[in-house]
């Protein structure tokens, strides 16, 4: 059966996120809970959107997952799947964030570590044909090293 978030999201402080940051334009339509991480870092909850429903910026997303942490949203990961789609959401990701670091000039892979609100990697896999832009919460990523150090 389809579950929304945990309720505390709904209209959250990180709700901004998941409706105009990431540049969707409500709450999304949500499919069953992905599993989470388990007991890892106290129950990281993660949840999917429906497929091939959106995009960010010109590229068409595959998926959006959200990871939710005692409420609030702790990680977003967009999926591509083809490296045309990769082209524009990189274009988009720089758009809105800055041009990332490059990690080495023969990789498509970028960081992002002076943003003050959110880390962000963006990254296309060669052998897969699937390109990632993950982003995660500085504020909750405090209190999940706070409370589970490596």
């Amino acid at each position: 059966p389809a579950r929304g978030p945990p309720r505390a999201c709904v209209g959250c402080r990180y709700d901004r996120v998941c409706r105009a940051e990431m540049g969707f334009a409500a709450i999304p339509a949500w499919r069953v809970r992905t599993g989470g991480n388990g007991s890892a870092y106290g129950g990281v909850e993660q949840y999917v959107r429906q497929p091939r429903t959106d995009h960010f910026g010109r590229a068409s997303v595959d998926n959006v997952y959200y990871g939710f942490w005692k409420g609030g949203l702790y990680t977003i990961l967009v999926e591509v799947s083809n490296y045309l789609d990769f082209s524009a959401l990189k274009a988009e990701a720089f758009r809105r964030y800055g041009e990332g670091q490059r990690e080495a000039p023969s990789v498509d892979r970028y960081r992002w570590r002076d943003d003050p609100t959110a880390d962000r990697f963006l990254t296309f896999d060669g052998k897969t044909k699937t390109g990632y832009l993950w982003m995660r919460s500085k504020v909750l990523q405090k209190k999940v090293s706070a409370l589970y150090p490596e």
